[in-house]
């Protein structure tokens, strides 16, 4: 199990930062991290929680899932849940799309936990009040909570850079 979710893992990010231009984890501070998409500790984490859920729940899932097929009334309740996991789906492809079209626009790969920092901090300074449900959601629109997250990275970059060559002389 854990080998598999490691791979799942590896694989997803690797869509994610070569196909949407969007980083959705960052390892590359963790010791024998490879490419910052998986690293030991994680890899060690899902092993353990593989073992915790065939252990611990599958069984019982198991039971469930018998359970819901001889009372089928209770697929409404079923069919409730399955909708708002459709509903989510719907709407973090259309928040993906558009933070893709953004970044493959502006030649950038976006970090996506930094950009959600990014507009709960224009959020707070502009002291709005966030969305619960759809944090990504703000009058002002995605399109505007991007450009802000880019300018503030190309701010850095630029003082990074700034920083060096003065070190340099």
């Amino acid at each position: 199990m854990g080998v598999c979710m490691t791979a799942l893992e590896y694989v997803t990010g690797l869509i994610f930062i070569k196909k949407m231009n969007i980083k959705l984890w960052d390892y590359s501070t963790q010791k024998g991290n490879i490419q910052g998409i998986i690293c030991p500790l994680f890899s060690l984490i899902w092993t353990v929680v593989g073992a915790l859920y065939y252990l611990l729940l599958h069984n019982l899932v198991l039971r469930m899932v018998g359970w819901f097929e001889s009372n089928i009334a209770f697929a409404f309740f079923v069919g409730i849940v399955f909708g708002m996991f459709f509903v989510d789906l719907a709407h973090s492809i259309n928040l993906t799309v558009k933070i893709r079209k953004f970044a493959r626009e502006n030649k950038v790969v976006i970090a996506f936990e930094k950009l959600k920092l990014s507009i709960k901090e224009n959020i707070e300074e502009g002291k709005k009040k966030a969305n619960f449900i759809f944090p990504f959601s703000s009058k002002e629109g995605l399109e505007v909570q991007l450009k802000s997250y880019f300018q503030k990275i190309s701010d850095k970059f630029k003082s990074e850079k700034n920083s060096d060559e003065n070190k340099d002389d």
